[in-house]
């Protein structure tokens, strides 16, 4: 349930656009587009590699039902989301990096 609204908050991001267009505000700073984007990149980033560990989560309920009953979900559920935090949060940080901000 949690995975879907961080896998959903990405559609956030069509808000501030669609306000930009019926103002008619046609330019607006980098450094201003980051701030308003950063939670829709966020979830746009994390949605896009978590595909992988549900697909595999899957796969595995399917082919092998007794064993993965069995397994540890305290221990299961962070490693298989800690890769899409952790790719989200390196995208974000290159994008201050490289903001080309010259300051």
């Amino acid at each position: 349930m949690a995975l879907s609204a961080v896998n959903h908050s990405h559609q956030i991001g069509h808000i501030p656009f669609a306000y930009f267009i019926f103002t008619g505000i046609t330019f607006t700073p980098l450094w201003k587009c980051i701030w308003i984007q950063l939670l829709p990149n966020f979830g746009m980033n994390f949605s896009m590699i978590i595909l992988l560990p549900i697909g595999i989560d899957r796969a595995m309920a399917i082919l092998r039902p007794l064993k993965y009953r069995k397994m540890s979900k305290m221990l299961y559920i962070p490693i298989m989301i800690l890769p899409a935090i952790l790719y989200s949060i390196a995208m974000h940080i290159l994008v201050f990096i490289y903001d080309g901000n010259n300051e």
